[in-house]
């Protein structure tokens, strides 16, 4: 619980980009970073879990967590010209581009 609780933390940390892409009319970005975020999981599940047990598939799943944010805040900032992060850090986000 520990370990999905830091990745849970991490992810809100990001704010609500999946909700700003899909209201702002970019819902197939907000499909291809859950759709990748979802392969990744199934992928580090099958090789953690063996070795690891319980907190393999915590760890997976927070890996999961952070893996998404990070992909949707990228398209928000490229998208929308949003950051969403909590504490925003210079230079990390990417300019607003038009599609």
């Amino acid at each position: 619980l520990s370990i999905i609780s830091i990745g849970q933390f991490c992810n809100a940390s990001f704010g609500s980009v999946g909700l700003l892409l899909n209201m702002t009319g970019h819902e197939k970005e907000t499909a291809k970073g859950v759709a990748f975020a979802a392969v990744l999981n199934i992928f580090l599940n099958g090789i953690l879990i063996p070795p690891l047990g319980i907190e393999g598939a915590a760890i997976a799943t927070a890996i999961t967590f952070l893996t998404r944010s990070v992909l949707l805040w990228r398209a928000a900032t490229q998208y929308v010209g949003v950051d969403t992060l909590a504490i925003p850090i210079a230079g990390l986000a990417r300019k607003k581009r038009t599609p």
